[in-house]
């Protein structure tokens, strides 16, 4: 069994989310956890691009499959 100290998390926050929690900036402010861009800029949902993306932002390589 793996202690909760040795888990990795594999969701990844918007560096935005806390400002925008505390009112300190709008939503259409908060930078995509994905492209890290505000607004999104991320490839289409399902592409390989997409999928590209998910893995170089999760420290995966390979790239899309």
């Amino acid at each position: 069994m793996t202690s909760k100290k040795n888990r990795k998390s594999s969701v990844l926050w918007s560096p935005d989310l806390d400002a925008y929690a505390s009112g300190r900036i709008d939503v259409s402010q908060i930078r995509c956890a994905l492209c890290e861009q505000a607004p999104c800029a991320c490839p289409e949902f399902g592409t390989k691009e997409y999928f590209a993306l998910i893995d170089r932002r999760h420290g995966r390589t390979g790239g899309a499959r």
